[in-house]
């Protein structure tokens, strides 16, 4: 074999590898690192976790999932946020507590309260209402509105750093 043929296989071979790296960066997943505390007491800041892109390509949000989403009023910050509520329905928050459609919300996972009252609103077809799990330290859904889901870049998927941090998001 002659090295003009090695070369050439590498090259390919390079090639193949950097085509298959951008497909994974921007259609199936990408590593997020967790800047703030508004997602404690799941996320901490400086976190790394990993985003499933491809998942919403063929469904939505669904609610208390953790999604990564393009900020509202400025297209460069990337947030992270819980959903908890979706389109058609009716939310309302009273002395810390989220009702949905009149009914309390049972939220099955560890949230830092925050004794406030919001709403009620109707959140418009085709939008979410996202909150993080640190309620007096968020800047969410109350503060910049519902989310269209066209702003969905994916869901958290799996924390896995600082090391002995490997955790799969609910």
């Amino acid at each position: 074999m002659n090295i003009s043929k090695k070369i050439k296989e590498s090259i390919i071979y390079i090639l193949q590898i950097i085509t298959l790296t951008i497909i994974i960066i921007n259609f199936i997943g990408r590593v997020s690192i967790i800047k703030g505390s508004s997602m404690e007491p799941e996320f901490h800041s400086g976190e790394r976790v990993i985003i499933n892109l491809f998942k919403y390509y063929f469904s939505d949000p669904k609610k208390f999932e953790v999604i990564v989403f393009k900020c509202p009023y400025d297209p460069d910050k990337i947030y992270i946020k819980r959903v908890i509520a979706q389109g058609g329905e009716k939310l309302e928050i009273k002395n810390g507590d989220v009702y949905i459609n009149d009914q309390l919300s049972i939220e099955p996972f560890k949230i830092k309260k925050y004794i406030e009252n919001y709403g009620p609103i109707q959140i418009p077809k085709n939008h979410l209402f996202v909150m993080g799990d640190n309620r007096q330290n968020s800047e969410d859904s109350r503060i910049f509105g519902a989310i269209p889901l066209k702003l969905v870049k994916g869901k958290a998927a799996l924390i896995f750093w600082p090391l002995g941090s490997l955790e799969f998001v609910k």
